[in-house]
Order: C-alpha cells, then structure tokens, then sequence
C-alpha cells in the first residue's frame, strides 16, 4: 500500500513485535484504481480546522518557514 504518488503510505509505529508483524503484512495490501478514488473522495471530503498542536507545542515542529 505504499502509494508514495498517491499519498498513501503505511506508518508502522508499535511496541511489540505481534503488532510490528501485522504492520508488515499490511504493507502488502494493494488497492486498485477504484478504491484509491473512493478513499481520496473521502479523504478531500474532510475539512481540517486547526493546527495538530497547541501553540507551545508547535514551536518545536520543522516548517517551510523555520528554514
């Protein structure tokens, strides 16, 4: 599923190896044409409000303008 292109990209992140495991395998899912449409319909359906942080906590994120 790693679709670079499309953006769509498998972020393993786990503390156990069961969990590491399923992480892999999940990586190998392929989606066809039809189904990365839906999903990029749902996904620019949504409307983002706000920053991921709060202000202190986004003074330790990297941006375009920190550079």
């Amino acid at each position: 599923m790693n679709l670079v292109g499309n953006e769509f990209v498998t972020i393993p992140g786990t503390r156990k190896m069961k969990y590491l495991e399923e992480n892999f395998e999940a990586g190998k899912i392929h989606l066809s044409p039809e189904e990365v449409s839906e999903i990029r319909k749902i996904i620019d359906s949504i409307e983002i409000v706000g920053d991921r942080y709060n202000e202190h906590g986004m003074k330790f994120c990297q941006t375009k303008n920190s550079f």
